[in-house]
């Protein structure tokens, strides 16, 4: 996603709010949220947090996990969960927008967690998803089940490695 022509400084407000939901969300899952200094702007990205595992009968089994692959690549992996009874990974968007590289992303930890051995039986078991919150108290799933994932990612990260390479 192409954000260049986002002002700065709604881009900085934007990662902070994203920031402190993925914390409230975090310390939600974990029961040890303070909810009287949770930032009323947050408040409604935590409802429909909480309404979505509810909903959607979600058991978070690991919140926020680094993750490191022998590919060269590393990253913080939101949820690991069963979601309706299946293995999934979650991983949590403030954005109003939405794009197919999240389906990219969630394959590649997906694959980091497998070989960090973090997963509790074989990756192509977990389903992937992006669960978007809305300012408006409500949540959308996103399922991602394209087998190109992987394959875009590996070319991604060997476009990086040679552009880092040639600076």
């Amino acid at each position: 996603v192409d954000f260049s022509k986002v002002p700065p400084e709604t881009l900085r407000m934007a990662q902070e709010r994203g920031t402190a939901v993925h914390a409230a969300c975090h310390l939600h899952d974990q029961g040890t949220l303070n909810y009287a200094s949770l930032d009323a702007v947050i408040w409604p990205y935590l409802e429909a947090w909480d309404k979505f595992i509810r909903q959607a009968d979600v058991r978070v089994d690991m919140t926020e996990r680094s993750v490191h692959s022998k590919h060269g690549y590393a990253g913080t992996l939101d949820r690991l969960a069963m979601v309706a009874g299946k293995p999934s990974i979650l991983d949590i968007k403030t954005s109003e927008i939405t794009s197919q590289a999240a389906g990219v992303q969630t394959m590649a930890y997906l694959k980091a967690a497998e070989e960090c051995g973090c997963l509790g039986m074989p990756a192509k078991k977990y389903q992937r998803f992006a669960v978007h919150l809305y300012d408006n108290g409500k949540y959308e799933l996103e399922p991602y089940t394209s087998e190109q994932d992987w394959p875009v990612f590996l070319a991604c990260l060997q476009i990086f490695h040679f552009k880092r390479r040639a600076t």
